[in-house]
């Protein structure tokens, strides 16, 4: 993987709110009115150090992510979360689909040999594979990657579509 596909074409942006549900009614107004909402990790009554609820919709090919913690939120949510009760979006990150393993390790290989820090990552080996580098510092927002398996896929195309 050459250190120019670290910055391909991104599929989400990715917002963190201390509110979902507001979230969700302020991006009517962009034209986005309908979303797929999925709790994760312990919010969804796993065995995890973290959880969300997380909402999802497309804009055209651009997936919109809003991210609200349940109870402690995870490493890269921390700095942009608005305080409780703001009511507030903040951007977080970019995201980017990786296609197979193999292009998955060829990522992998590439942001230890770029010596980009690894923020958090997670991995269901069977469902996912996922890694936020904090490329803040030189581009202003974490870039997320997330391993496309066929459950993350099948997900993803249940996700309302505008425009």
């Amino acid at each position: 993987m050459m250190g120019s596909q670290l910055y391909a074409t991104p599929f989400q942006l990715g917002y963190v709110t201390d509110d979902v549900d507001n979230a969700m009614h302020s991006f009517r107004r962009f034209g986005i009115d309908d979303f797929l909402v999925v709790e994760v990790g312990s919010a969804a009554g796993r065995d995890a150090p973290y959880g969300a609820r997380i909402a999802m919709a497309y804009a055209g090919s651009q997936m919109v992510e809003l991210i609200q913690p349940i109870g402690e939120p995870a490493p890269v949510y921390v700095d942009d979360l608005p305080a409780p009760g703001s009511k507030r979006c903040v951007f977080n990150h970019i995201g980017f689909g990786i296609s197979d393993r193999d292009a998955w390790a060829g990522l992998v290989g590439e942001l230890d040999r770029q010596g980009l820090e690894i923020s958090w990552r997670g991995s269901d080996p069977s469902r996912f594979d996922v890694i936020y580098a904090d490329t803040r510092s030189a581009i202003g927002h974490y870039s997320e990657y997330i391993r496309l398996s066929p459950e993350i896929v099948a997900m993803f195309d249940r996700v309302p579509r505008h425009g």
